[in-house]
């Protein structure tokens, strides 16, 4: 299943050309990487900028970071056509808030953010996607770690989604996703226990588009038992459920299915930074 916008589904990009960013101002950029943290063939909008570093505002045990960033463009193939290629030029700006807050045993962060994208000539593909979370983590014992996560997205479409019907005449769809995921962990000396369990709503805000929604849900449990030194034997179960809202989609198809497995082996620590797992 192509992905909208979620950890959990991964949707295609654009298969077409981009040229690279004609200009690209950062009001506030990211965080300064050590050069040995960014990853080969990584794009320059990702590496470090001395003197335009994150600024961390403080309010009390709270810390917040503002980033504004706003980005020119030439898309070479607007609509992601095989055929007859329209390009244009865009203005993208990124705003973003995030707040963490730490205590003694419990961490909370909640981020907002918008990304508008406005076209020069092709003006009915200028949209705006936005979305909020929060997240926090509790430890009520030392071996023990409670999260949770709620988040809400307003995705656009992508033209190169192969599931796109929207014509060329007509704007990108808008998709409302809504998730949240529950987690426990148990960190023992030898015996390590994970657990969790998450659910998943994509709503087209498009009438035409309620046979591709579908609500999905997925949980999983993972036990590792360190039985001496640096070798660990491992086993996982998991189970996937997915339910669109309508029973089958224009085709006649019914796309309802369930997915699970089971997984176990061994894991072995070469070194601190060489690992090794089979299963």
């Amino acid at each position: 299943m192509a992905k909208r916008r979620s950890a959990a589904i991964k949707r295609p990009g654009r298969m077409h050309f981009r040229a690279l960013p004609l200009i690209a101002i950062l009001l506030a950029a990211v965080p300064v990487a050590d050069a040995q943290q960014v990853r080969r063939g990584a794009s320059p909008l990702d590496l470090p900028r001395p003197g335009y570093e994150r600024r961390t505002t403080r309010v009390g045990p709270a810390e917040i970071r503002i980033d504004v960033e706003v980005t020119a463009l030439y898309d070479s193939n607007v609509y992601a056509t095989s055929t007859a290629a329209t390009g244009d030029a865009a203005v993208i700006a990124r705003p973003r808030v995030e707040i963490d807050w730490r205590g003694t045993n419990a961490e909370l962060h909640g981020e907002a953010y918008a990304d508008t994208r406005r076209y020069i000539d092709q003006g009915r593909e200028s949209a705006t996607s936005f979305g909020a979370a929060v997240s926090g983590r509790i430890a009520p014992a030392r071996e023990h770690l409670l999260s949770a996560e709620m988040r809400f997205d307003r995705d656009i479409e992508s033209r190169a989604d192969p599931e796109a019907r929207a014509s060329v005449l007509l704007p990108p769809r808008k998709i409302n996703i809504l998730a949240g995921e529950l987690g426990y962990a148990l960190n023992g000396s030898r015996l390590r226990l994970n657990l969790s369990g998450g659910v998943q709503k994509f709503d087209f805000l498009d009438p035409a588009e309620q046979d591709r929604e579908f609500t999905s849900w997925r949980g999983s449990a993972r036990a590792t038992w360190r039985a001496a030194g640096p070798v660990a034997f491992f086993a996982e179960a998991y189970v996937n459920r997915r339910n669109f809202r309508t029973v089958v989609d224009l085709s006649g198809i019914n796309r309802d299915a369930t997915t699970y497995g089971f997984l176990a082996g061994v894991s072995r620590e070469v070194s601190p930074r060489l690992r090794g797992r089979i299963g």
